[in-house]
């Protein structure tokens, strides 16, 4: 294998030991032109081509959480010489199945290419499906805390291989678009609820760091229980190693806009031996977000309205702008640090009933119940403790 196609593929093969059962129709015979070399008491055979179909039963390699066992349910590989081609491959997994289709050319400049194209059905993200995915993308989704509960469907998935003449590094390059539903995440705040998609780009050279685009959108999620729609990021590799860079992320949360940035780095010194140490930095904006429903999500004011996730007319409490700023451990929410100012105007920002008639009165004034349609105040943040500074 080395000698055919190169020691990296060669390293492949042997990392994850492939096996399984097949049937297969081949046929050898003598590349055109050439003959058997005799030599003294000896013979050489001259180079043999290959041409004929492999039908995949199952198919099991090794991984880093252990062996994968997938079954094949129909399709086949086309095997021409050097060249080769797959045939609408329907693999299955545990609770998931694709469809691959692909070829690679092998011309006789010493290089190498490999393109699949795949669909992918499941029901969340099983281990035998997270072993499939390239290690730099399990990265980024350890890295972000990604979880599944819904369905996930994969469309477009291209994996391009190639390695250029003379030159045994592989470069990897995986693009395509992934559809998840009742998903989360920790970016520095938690997510949940996520229904939406996520456009990759991983590209890796043998050797080097790997870069990567992703840019995620939502039709909806909850940012700390806020209920927001329309959100969108872009994730990025970052300068160090596991570092991940979120330049932007834009929103809407009743009927106004949020925007904000983060970033998560990974360094050593975790909490245990070998283990990373992560951390995260978070900034956000809120521009005249109605404050009645984004009290209700936060649990201070009436119940929320959850058969609507976005109650932009809802002005009775007035209107937020915000900001904040967070620095943590993403393991260790007793780490974190930042600070905020909040102003919210415009409507009845404080109920405090009979409380201002007494006011009036004790200044001899007839008690009309005017509102107290102004609040502005500056926060400190230090683990789960918020305090403030004025009001």
């Amino acid at each position: 294998l080395g000698d055919a196609f190169g020691d990296s593929l060669a390293s492949i093969y042997d990392k994850h030991q492939p096996m399984g059962s097949y049937a297969a129709i081949m046929e050898v015979s003598p590349e055109p032109e050439t003959q058997i070399a005799e030599g003294a008491g000896s013979m050489r055979l001259p180079p043999l081509r290959v041409e004929g179909a492999i039908k995949p039963e199952t198919i099991s390699f090794l991984t880093e959480s252990g062996r994968v066992d997938l079954e094949v349910e129909s399709g086949r590989i086309g095997i021409d010489g050097a060249d080769g081609r797959i045939h609408d491959l329907r693999v299955r997994g545990s609770s998931w199945n694709a469809l691959v289709r692909g070829h690679w050319q092998r011309p006789g400049d010493d290089s190498f290419a490999l393109q699949t194209d795949a669909t992918l059905d499941s029901e969340g993200l099983p281990d035998d499906l997270l072993a499939l995915l390239p290690a730099t993308a399990r990265d980024v989704l350890s890295d972000l805390g990604v979880t599944v509960e819904g369905g996930v469907r994969g469309r477009a998935l291209r994996l391009n291989v190639e390695r250029a003449p003379h030159d045994d590094r592989l470069a990897m390059d995986f693009t395509g678009t992934v559809y998840a539903g009742r998903a989360s995440a920790q970016v520095g705040t938690e997510l949940t609820e996520i229904d939406g998609r996520l456009d990759l780009d991983v590209r890796t050279l043998t050797g080097r760091a790997p870069e990567y685009t992703i840019d995620a959108s939502a039709t909806r999620l909850r940012a700390a229980g806020v209920r927001v729609s329309d959100a969108h990021a872009r994730f990025r590799a970052g300068d160090e190693a596991g570092s991940v860079r979120i330049p932007t992320i834009t929103g809407a949360i009743h009927g106004r806009r949020l925007a904000g940035s983060a970033q998560i780095i990974t360094r050593a010194g975790g909490a245990s031996e070998g283990e990373p140490r992560r951390s995260y930095w978070a900034d956000a904006q809120l521009s005249r977000v109605r404050a009645a429903p984004l009290l209700a999500d936060l649990g201070l004011g009436k119940d929320a309205d959850t058969q609507r996730w976005s109650e932009g007319d809802d002005v009775s409490r007035g209107l937020l702008d915000a900001s904040v700023s967070l620095h943590a451990d993403v393991d260790d929410p007793a780490s974190r640090v930042g600070r905020g100012s909040v102003i919210v105007s415009g409507g009845e920002v404080v109920e405090l009933p009979l409380f201002l008639q007494l006011i009036e009165f004790s200044n001899l004034q007839a008690p009309v119940a005017p509102k107290l349609d102004l609040a502005q105040t500056d926060f400190f943040v230090e683990g789960d403790l918020i305090t403030f500074e004025n009001i």
